[in-house]
């Protein structure tokens, strides 16, 4: 969750843009720019946390190398809304529109620990990269894993996810955050919400 009394930075700078952005739908330009629905947005923001982390510039190459492919990919989850918060966050996962395949072709060194789910691990050096395609989950009926998955776009990932904290990418070469169910909103109003609520 998110600790009370903690007021990042990067809030008291934008929190009237973001609120502005978001109640009025206009355009703070080279900070916020809306999308397809009122709670999706696109905030242009190098978050700093995640740059000072020891395996970031592994992730950036990893990245890269799949967009350079033509395949959207983004660092995901808890990294991005930890660093939103001032945290350095302590995993770096990588969701992509590349299938399986292209992910497991693209680097030396891979391992196909969780490629039904679409879970590819990428060893660079000494550190594993989950690299994670785009999904669309079915039902839990073992309660621990998905009966199936579909893959899919970014925004179905998003609705797939626990909480609107914790479904936000970051795009660290555009260095922008995409949130697509009011992820960051909550974040500002301290709010824990599942995705859909």
């Amino acid at each position: 969750g998110v600790a009370k009394g903690v007021q990042p930075k990067w809030l008291n700078e934008k929190l009237e843009i973001v609120w502005l952005s978001l109640e009025t739908k206009s355009i703070a330009t080279g900070i916020i720019q809306p999308m397809r629905a009122r709670q999706s947005i696109r905030i242009h923001k190098r978050l700093n946390p995640l740059h000072r982390h020891p395996h970031f510039k592994t992730a950036l190459h990893l990245i890269q190398t799949l967009q350079e492919k033509g395949f959207q990919t983004v660092l995901a989850g808890g990294s991005v809304r930890d660093s939103l918060l001032g945290r350095t966050p302590k995993d770096l996962d990588i969701a992509t529109a590349a299938p399986p395949e292209v992910v497991e072709s693209s680097f030396a060194h891979t391992l196909a620990i969780g490629k039904e789910f679409g879970t590819i691990v990428v060893v660079e050096g000494q550190e594993n990269f989950e690299v994670t395609t785009f999904r669309r989950e079915g039902p839990y009926t073992d309660g621990r894993h998905p009966d199936h998955v579909e893959f899919t776009d970014m925004i179905e990932d998003a609705k797939r996810r626990d909480f609107t904290v914790n479904a936000l990418f970051y795009d660290p070469v555009k260095t922008e955050v995409l949130d697509f169910v009011g992820g960051t909103e909550d974040l500002l109003k301290r709010i824990l919400r599942t995705v859909g609520d």
